[in-house]
Parts: structure tokens; C-alpha cells; sequence
């Protein structure tokens, strides 16, 4: 019966492919400078595409290493980097390091840090080339985060 069933098969009998259809990547949340959902009156604002690369930068280093309870491992270890931290040199690798784990980052141009050792805390400026294969462009991207242990 097995010979049957191959037979059959090979004929062309008809059947469903095993193949999903291509789906666009969800649109992120577009988030404020406060960290805050943005709405307007038709429900939250979505950002895709290049602007949402540079809001997954930003959110990137704002986040704390741990701070989802779910995935541990995601974020920056800033209490100790601030803490440890000898120079602006040392931050900016870390910057650097997360900017461009980032899908969608081609390159890091600039860092610029502004350490304030006894306040622990840091502003962070950055410029990076971003790329989407489906745009088929390279934009720059300007970021900026203000970290405070």
C-alpha cells in the first residue's frame, strides 16, 4: 500500500503546500522620551522601518541588565559599568557593543559620553548607519540616552 500511496503522489495529486507565505515583521510600539506608549485617538502609534531601528537602539541601552523578568540575560549592566567604569572609553565599548547587536545596525560613527562619576550617572550621544534590505538605503541615526544608577 505504501508503493500505492508514492505512486500516487508522484502522479500529482493535488495537496496543500508545506510552504508559509511571507509575512512582514510586526511593527513595534513607537515609545517617548520618558519611556511612555505614545497614542493618539485612533490607539497607540506603531513605528516600522528605519525609525523603528533607532527606537530599538534607544530602548536598548535604557534598559537595565535583568530588568525583564523573562529574559535576564538582555540589557546593560549599567550599575557596574558606571560603578567600575575608569573612563568615557570604557562606557563607549559598551555602547558600542549594544548599538550594534542591534538588527538593522551597519556601523557605530560616533560615541560621545558624558560621565559624571559622583552623581553615577552618564549622557549618552550616538550616531550610527542603519540599513534595511528592504529599503535598499543607509540612513544615519541619532540617539540619545541618559543613564542614572
Amino acid at each position: 500500500s505504501v508503493s500505492w500511496v508514492r505512486g500516487y503522489l508522484s502522479v500529482g495529486m493535488p495537496h496543500r503546500s508545506t510552504r508559509r507565505r511571507y509575512r512582514p515583521p510586526m511593527s513595534v510600539f513607537q515609545v517617548d522620551s520618558a519611556g511612555e506608549l505614545v497614542r493618539d485617538r485612533r490607539g497607540f502609534v506603531r513605528v516600522s522601518g528605519l525609525d523603528e531601528i533607532a527606537q530599538n537602539c534607544t530602548v536598548y541601552l535604557s534598559l537595565f541588565l535583568g530588568e525583564i523578568p523573562t529574559r535576564m540575560d538582555k540589557g546593560v549592566d549599567w550599575p557596574n559599568i558606571l560603578a567600575f567604569a575608569t573612563s568615557e572609553d570604557a562606557i563607549a565599548q559598551e555602547v558600542e557593543r549594544g548599538v550594534l547587536s542591534r538588527p538593522g545596525v551597519v556601523a557605530l560613527d560616533e560615541v560621545v559620553v558624558e560621565l559624571d562619576g559622583l552623581d553615577r550617572s552618564a549622557a549618552i550621544s550616538y550616531r550610527a548607519t542603519a540599513s534595511r534590505a528592504d529599503l535598499r538605503r543607509r540612513v544615519l541615526i541619532d540617539g540619545r540616552v541618559d543613564v542614572r544608577v
